[in-house]
């Protein structure tokens, strides 16, 4: 049987939970009122864009679902490959087809002057937005290498956690998910079919992690794998969820 969303929603929470635990051992300059990064390229799962869909629905902000889905923004982001994808094809040394080189950065059409409305239930894409020095000097994010890697495996264990879905831009995916008729099968837990630029959440095929990054890669997963979900840990509610591809 397909995972619930309820408890896609349980593991989804404990993932983001650990990675913020683990992000917190490296040096940021981030603040929440900085901008930099509120691009409209931002990535992510179909439940991530699901969980952004619902709280902009509950606090009744349907002018912001309106800005998000009607805006026609052809040169953001559209990811070729999942992160699964990719991991398959470094795995299998094959190499992954070109993403597309040129996109612009528009603010984020969901970004307020008083800061992001949907902050408590962000991308894990926005939260592996992290940076040692303000971007605004040189025009980018400064990240630690190791921290890279732990972006790639958190963002590898949160498409598994939501196969049978899809992988693309947020906004994208918030379109799609607008649709009364995805929204419903989505919610239903059948498996969707993959839509232009937006390819299916794949299961991990390993966690890609160098040699030299495995030490603390292995450290924040062991708290991931510990960390409650419900009655029982990460690792086991993972075991049981029989998570496959649809």
């Amino acid at each position: 049987m397909p995972v619930s969303m309820e408890r896609k929603k349980l593991l989804l929470t404990a993932l983001w939970e650990a990675y913020e635990e683990a992000a917190r051992g490296f040096a940021s300059a981030c603040r929440r009122d900085c901008k930099a990064c509120c691009t409209h390229n931002v990535v992510a799962t179909t439940l991530e864009a699901e969980l952004v869909l619902a709280h902009l629905e509950e606090s009744s902000r349907f002018d912001l679902i309106r800005s998000a889905t009607e805006a026609v923004q052809a040169e953001r982001i559209r990811p070729v490959l999942s992160m699964n994808a990719l991991a398959r094809c470094c795995m299998d040394r094959k190499e992954p087809p070109e993403e597309a080189a040129v996109f612009d950065s528009l603010p984020c059409p969901l970004r307020q002057e008083d800061g992001c409305p949907c902050y408590e239930v962000r991308p894990l894409n926005c939260r592996c937005l992290w940076s040692s020095e303000p971007c605004e000097v040189d025009g980018e994010a400064l990240m630690e290498p190791v921290l890279v890697t732990l972006n790639g495996v958190f963002q590898q264990i949160a498409e598994h956690i939501d196969v049978g879905g899809l992988y693309g831009n947020v906004f994208d995916l918030l379109s799609a998910l607008n649709r009364p008729e995805m929204r419903t099968a989505y919610r239903a837990g059948l498996s969707l079919q993959p839509l232009k630029s937006m390819p299916k959440t794949l299961p991990s095929p390993g966690l890609l992690v160098p040699p030299q990054h495995r030490e603390p890669v292995l450290a924040a997963l062991t708290r991931l794998w510990n960390k409650r979900v419900g009655k029982s840990t990460f690792r086991e509610a993972m075991a049981h969820a029989r998570i496959e591809e649809g």
